[in-house]
């Protein structure tokens, strides 16, 4: 496994230990497949909404905590290697999906809580390895 990643018992682990804001959050992810997650975040805005990017599977939400997954498929492409997600605290239903190779575009962009998305940088300029939200609003 790649030293980067987790596998869905190892999120499930740390999800259900103590600590953290969302540590007696319940995460079932059964639901979650193809590949390791290798990107996770909870929803700043919606406090049910949970996303997991997965190796060759995309991204999935949970609009419940994690009892029920759906995959989101990022555009144009077949595979996908989507690496982080990352769910804004700035504005609400904003989503950043980070991708590599072999995607035409490394981030993307949603402004609708991930129902659909737009190439915010493309693939041309290097893969995305990590996202992060500005303080300042648009950054």
């Amino acid at each position: 496994m790649n030293a980067r990643a987790l596998s869905a018992g190892t999120l499930a682990a740390l999800l259900a230990g103590p600590g953290g804001e969302r540590g007696s959050a319940t995460v079932v992810t059964g639901g979650v497949r193809g590949g390791e997650i290798s990107g996770f975040a909870w929803d700043p805005t919606h406090a049910a909404t949970v996303f997991a990017a997965v190796h060759g599977a995309g991204l999935f939400k949970s609009v419940n905590g994690g009892a029920a997954w759906s995959q989101i498929l990022v555009p144009s492409i077949a595979v996908h290697v989507v690496n982080k997600v990352l769910a804004s605290k700035a504005a609400a239903d904003l989503v950043f999906v980070c991708e590599i190779a072999p995607s035409q575009a490394a981030i993307w962009r949603s402004g609708d809580g991930a129902t659909s998305f737009s190439s915010v940088l493309q693939a041309s300029s290097g893969n995305c390895t990590a996202l992060a939200d500005g303080t300042t609003a648009g950054t």
